[in-house]
């Protein structure tokens, strides 16, 4: 094994990365570790919008009608929580995760591209517990193990954990795929 300390500026081809140093790496596989923050860095922005995997909060009206259908099914399920306290200090800069499970692109996935997952896009107190359990369930998917839903069930699946994460989590479900208890017993292998 070789270690490289440098940056992923690009990929070429399907199996050559371009380091920050000039470095290129032809490979079968790339893991990234990017951290406590979600770095996207190594995808275009037009990739990220392309995947619905952008960072930036989404204004379009399919998000927006996402959004209000999320709220409408979490407020139906567990009414304590239709309204939570105003914490909104600001207007949000960021999105929390946009992929299904928290780890996959339902746009790619709908596309029949089991290529990539994005572990590790949750915060949770369980993190290496979570971290294997992603790890087993992206393996799953990438080697066609598991039948996912339609794009749109994948898309409202997301909305809906996301409308939750807001009203249980307030400031910080706003900002994360936030689950400090809950991630494991919604992820199934099934």
């Amino acid at each position: 094994m070789t270690v490289h300390r440098a940056d992923i500026s690009s990929f070429e081809k399907k199996n050559v990365m371009v380091l920050s140093n000039g470095t290129r790496i032809t490979t079968d596989q790339v893991v990234l570790c990017t951290g406590f923050l979600p770095n996207l860095n190594t995808f275009s922005e037009e990739l990220r919008t392309q995947y619905n995997i952008s960072s930036l909060p989404d204004r379009s009206p399919k998000a927006a009608k996402l959004d209000h259908l999320g709220e409408q099914i979490v407020d139906e399920l567990l009414p304590l929580l239709q309204h939570p306290p105003d914490t909104r200090i600001s207007p949000p800069t960021k999105r929390p995760s946009t992929l299904y499970r928290r780890l996959i692109s339902p746009a790619a996935a709908a596309k029949g591209d089991r290529s990539i997952f994005f572990p590790g896009l949750i915060h949770s107190v369980f993190t290496p517990l979570v971290a294997e359990f992603q790890a087993l369930w992206g393996v799953a998917f990438m080697l066609g193990k598991i039948d996912l839903p339609s794009e749109e069930d994948m898309d409202l699946e997301v909305a809906t954990w996301n409308a939750w994460s807001r009203k249980r989590y307030l400031e910080q479900g706003r900002k994360h795929a936030y689950a400090i208890y809950d991630y494991l017993s919604v992820c199934n292998l099934g």
